[in-house]
């Protein structure tokens, strides 16, 4: 039986000295991941909201619009890092505004995996916690995706995605042989609510599920004060 090896990142957060510190802090753990064999390498949900830390403290909208305004920087960094490294990065989650509907006002809270050959796969968060859709001006979206790859056909479901059977049950039918996870908790209720979810969906559908989320403080920032 051919074997493959996944990194997932327990990604720690806190004060950041510049943006440098954090594109440094992701090097490393992909050259880590890299040096251990890893074909594939999970960051978590709410990835650069670390760079929050950089910024006075703003309202949630706010948030959303200075995170977006990485957008260009996160797709060209990371695309780069895949062709070096020949990995396959699935770079957390990031919130941004590109691709809205005119008729629509907000931003995705979007996971993207990056390919060694310049491709790059998007996948919107479709369950959008109550707080998200309370709260933040986010949206929801609306298609599930399945890719093939060296270590499997993979699909990816994010944080509160997992927690909703059918959403798996949707990318097992499309041939997915893992689940990607990003995720960000910030209780030890939230995480392991997300936990058993993820067990309970691969052993429903007999597949694996990769786990990631953020651990750390930054309390002087509201959206991502605290992760578990």
């Amino acid at each position: 039986m051919k074997t493959n090896a996944i990194a997932a990142v327990q990604y720690g957060i806190g004060p950041l000295r510049s943006e440098n510190e954090f594109w440094n802090r992701i090097r490393r753990h992909i050259a880590k991941a890299q040096s251990e064999g890893a074909k594939l390498i999970v960051f978590p949900e709410y990835l650069t909201g670390h760079l929050l830390s950089l910024a006075s403290p703003m309202n949630n909208a706010e948030a959303c619009e200075y995170l977006h305004r990485f957008t260009d920087e996160y797709k060209s960094r990371f695309t780069k890092m895949s062709r070096e490294t020949g990995m396959i990065l699935l770079a957390g989650t990031h919130i941004h505004r590109e691709d809205v509907p005119a008729e629509a006002e907000g931003y995705y809270n979007e996971s993207f995996l990056f390919f060694p050959d310049g491709r790059i796969e998007g996948y919107k968060k479709i369950h959008l916690t109550p707080e998200e859709r309370r709260a933040w001006p986010l949206l929801a979206g609306d298609r599930y995706k399945a890719h093939d790859t060296e270590v499997g056909r993979i699909a990816v479901q994010i944080c509160y995605d997992i927690e909703f059977p059918e959403s798996s049950r949707i990318v097992a039918d499309m041939g997915a042989d893992i689940i990607l996870c990003p995720s960000y908790t910030d209780t030890a209720a939230g995480y392991w609510r997300v936990r058993h979810c993820s067990q309970a969906r691969a052993i429903e559908n007999q597949l694996y599920v990769a786990l990631s989320g953020l651990v750390g403080q930054m309390p002087d920032v509201e959206q991502v004060d605290a992760g578990y």
